[in-house]
C-alpha cells in the first residue's frame, strides 16, 4: 500500500489493520509545558495508549521510531 498517513497515533492507528505496516514514527508532545498542545494529563498512561497502538500496527518485521525529548535538548530548549 505504501502511504505515509499524518495524524494523532490515537485516532488514526486504531483504523489501521493489525501487523500490517512496516513503518511508525511518531513525534509525540514532550509534556513539558511549553505550549498548550504540550500538555498532557495522565502522560504515562496517554504514552502507554499510542506505543501500544503501534505494537499492534507493526508487521512481524515492522520497525517504530520515536522522537523524544532527551536531558540535553531540554537545556537547550529552556535557553531560547
Amino acid at each position: 500500500m505504501n502511504e505515509i498517513i499524518c495524524g494523532d497515533a490515537l485516532e488514526v492507528l486504531h483504523d489501521i489493520p493489525a501487523g500490517s505496516v512496516d513503518l511508525v514514527f511518531a513525534d509525540p508532545p514532550y509534556n513539558i509545558g511549553k505550549a498548550s498542545w504540550d500538555k498532557v494529563d495522565n502522560y504515562l498512561e496517554w504514552c502507554e495508549a499510542w506505543i501500544t497502538a503501534t505494537a499492534e500496527t507493526l508487521k512481524p518485521t515492522g520497525r517504530s521510531g520515536f522522537r523524544i525529548a532527551s536531558r540535553w535538548s531540554l537545556r537547550s530548549y529552556r535557553r531560547w
